[in-house]
């Protein structure tokens, strides 16, 4: 019986290390990649938690911030899969247009890889389709892959100043506000905490991508995986750190109180995904989140550019891709459209 007993332990033993064993060499290797880590999951955060490297694997151009969390490379080019592009120096995309920084309306597009342009050259890009619009103006990309609305806020309180800006136009995604609900994406995230007197403090990331391989280094990488394995079939939700409902209108807020103390205009714009205007029941909470944030603008000052005639227009139906993002003729008709709503308001003039 203790024979018995003894071998059936080693026996045991031995099957959990070979198992650790080649959990731990399937998640140091880049076999495992999108969609498994896709998502604002319970899986990225494990994934991610274990080895950053796998879920940060088709997103190389961006790189981690203390501040916001990551941030675009610095002079950074690719002309694989996100098409050809070029990052400046400043880390915002650069223009395909001729070099206009010096003229007297600076505008900043803040968003995320809808705004900086994924799965497109730089001529097609939402920005620069509203360079053309307002070619009398600067129109710059400050668009993050992966970003929520509170780093984009972030962005803002960092840029406005810096850059001189005269316009902000924060051009965002229904999925942006579900971003700030956890802290965990391609890298840690910055984290707004609420305070009784209805003030937000700001968590900043504390962990380097080398520092949290050390940190998770001895958990179990068998246990990781049966976690990855059981969210494929039984899904389990992120914790929440944010009440986006509290959090939306006071980021819209401080953004207008930063814009207006460095004299510049504030807009908003919620911008449909491709899944969103193919999908009906999609495009209804497209909408409902979109007269949500109409409101709320008009609590705060902001001008909102509302889209919604834009996609329910039968003569736009042809816009409709298969792809994640917009591809060019989605971004030139959102980027041209914006731009008639600046000429407008702004007087900016057009050649």
């Amino acid at each position: 019986m203790c024979k018995r007993t003894v071998k059936l332990a080693f026996a045991v033993s031995l099957s959990l290390l070979l198992m650790e064993g080649v959990s731990r060499l399937l998640l140091t290797s880049s076999t495992l990649k999108e969609p498994i880590f896709s998502g604002d999951s319970y899986a990225q955060k494990v994934a991610w938690a274990n080895n950053p490297k796998i879920v940060m694997t088709n997103h190389t151009f961006v790189d981690f911030d203390a501040i916001k969390g990551w941030e675009n490379k610095n002079e950074y080019f690719d002309s694989l899969y996100y098409g050809r592009y070029r990052l400046t120096i400043k880390n915002h995309r650069r223009k395909s247009s001729l070099n206009c920084d010096s003229r007297k309306v600076r505008i900043g597009v803040f968003g995320d890889s809808f705004v900086f342009g994924e799965e497109v050259d730089d001529d097609q890009t939402l920005p620069n389709f509203l360079q053309e619009e307002v070619n009398e103006a600067s129109v710059l990309n400050y668009g993050v892959p992966g970003y929520g609305l509170d780093q984009i806020y972030l962005k803002v309180q960092q840029l406005v100043k810096q850059d001189d800006l005269n316009v902000v136009v924060l051009a965002i995604i229904s999925e942006d506000l579900n971003r700030m609900e956890s802290n965990y994406s391609f890298f840690q995230k910055p984290q707004f905490v609420s305070h009784p007197a209805g003030k937000w403090a700001i968590v900043y990331p504390e962990l380097q991508p080398s520092e949290i391989r050390e940190k998770y280094y001895y958990h179990s990488k068998f246990v990781m995986l049966l976690a990855l394995a059981i969210n494929k079939f039984y899904p389990l939700e992120m914790e929440k750190h944010t009440n986006v409902e509290d959090l939306t209108p006071w980021l819209l807020d401080r953004s207008q109180e930063v814009c207006q103390s460095n004299d510049c205009v504030c807009y908003l714009t919620l911008l449909p995904t491709p899944r969103e205007v193919r999908n009906r029941e999609e495009y209804l909470r497209y909408l409902s989140i979109n007269k949500w944030l109409k409101q709320r603008c008009e609590t705060t000052g902001i001008s909102y550019i509302d889209l919604q005639s834009l996609f329910s227009n039968p003569t736009n139906q042809q816009i409709r891709t298969e792809q994640m993002h917009w591809l060019g003729d989605g971004n030139a008709l959102i980027g041209r459209y914006i731009g008639q709503v600046l000429l407008r308001d702004l007087q900016i003039q057009k050649n």
